[in-house]
């Protein structure tokens, strides 16, 4: 996630949320875990803009699974911080609290009740594609997370580089994101499909999905077609599912 102050994000999310600091590099980058998946916060000049997108809609930046959604709840108000939105319970079988982080990002808390059916979650990148086609970046159901082809745009400011390989890994910086808001990683990806209108470019993208992806190996189909705009070169679509980690 963006923030315009690193050092006030990292004593946000460790101090009165509890979080603890896995990495940081130098005073731009930071990783912050949260049980079994990490998120990270980058340094940014203006306020991010997907802010203002997931105000306007039911969605989040960031889903934090919680033994006990009241407890947390409660050690979160005597830290300081406010719940935007008190415990609940909700249609879709989970206990619930929401706050919002020092920069305005949107933080939902949720326990699954026993016995429950948990259905679906939606996640958003704040591209403005989502809003205006009606698409959600990523939907997480049980611990199954499937992401919505995705392209090398920059989400923040919109561009997109001319190179396929420059895409590629934009592309992948993208899922990634989706796949942390979804409390995965590009570990848990099972399935993958890649879409190229030239399939000439392909090769030139093995390099890069064999960094991200080649520990992992997970099914994967690639298919010529054309793309909406045709400055879009690749677009990637992966399903996951979330495993259990110590």
């Amino acid at each position: 996630m963006r923030t315009t102050d690193l050092a006030e994000s990292i004593r946000f999310y460790t101090t009165k949320v509890g979080l603890t600091l896995e990495f940081q590099y130098q005073d731009f980058y930071a990783g912050v875990r949260a049980g079994r998946q990490v998120f990270h916060l980058k340094l940014v000049d203006e306020k991010d803009p997907s802010i203002e997108f997931v105000d306007e809609g039911e969605h989040f930046h960031l889903y934090l699974e919680t033994d006990d959604a009241a407890a947390a709840a409660d050690t979160l108000k005597k830290n300081g911080v406010r719940l935007v939105k008190d415990v609940h319970e909700t249609a879709w079988g989970t206990r619930e609290f929401v706050i919002k982080d020092n920069q305005g990002h949107t933080l939902y808390f949720g326990e699954r009740l026993e016995g429950r059916t948990v259905n679906r979650r939606l996640i958003s990148s704040g591209s403005s594609f989502e809003a205006e086609i009606g698409y959600s970046r990523a939907v997480v159901d049980g611990d199954w997370v499937f992401v919505s082809g995705t392209t090398g745009f920059d989400y923040r400011s919109m561009t997109i580089s001319d190179s396929v390989t420059e895409q590629t890994e934009q592309c992948l910086r993208n899922i990634q994101s989706a796949l942390e808001q979804a409390g995965a990683t590009l570990r848990d990806v099972v399935r993958v499909t890649y879409v190229l209108p030239e399939t000439k470019d392909f090769p030139q993208c093995w390099p890069i999905l064999r960094r991200y992806l080649g520990d992992v190996r997970p099914a994967a189909t690639m298919i010529s077609v054309g793309l909406a705009d045709p400055r879009i070169r690749i677009e990637i679509e992966v399903t996951a599912h979330r495993q259990a980690r110590s």
